[in-house]
């Protein structure tokens, strides 16, 4: 429900660089799979792979964390 989290902001300051290699990646693969320039069927793996690589999983723990942390608040 995203009505229980109105009004949390990510404090993305412990996942900054993590943040912007995802940020980047983003921008890369993004408009071309939306608009299909780029096949999804070999791209989107391609596109995962980059993701983890530069730390999205790290970065969703830690919204998650503070999500947590928030709502007990």
């Amino acid at each position: 429900n995203t009505t229980t989290a109105f009004g949390f902001v990510f404090d993305r300051t412990l996942i900054a660089e993590e943040y912007a290699q995802v940020k980047e990646i983003i921008s890369e693969y993004a408009p071309g799979l939306e608009f299909g320039v780029l096949d999804p069927e070999t791209t989107l793996p391609v596109f995962q792979q980059e993701l983890r690589d530069a730390g999205i999983d790290r970065i969703l723990s830690e919204k998650q964390k503070q999500l947590d942390r928030w709502l007990q608040e």
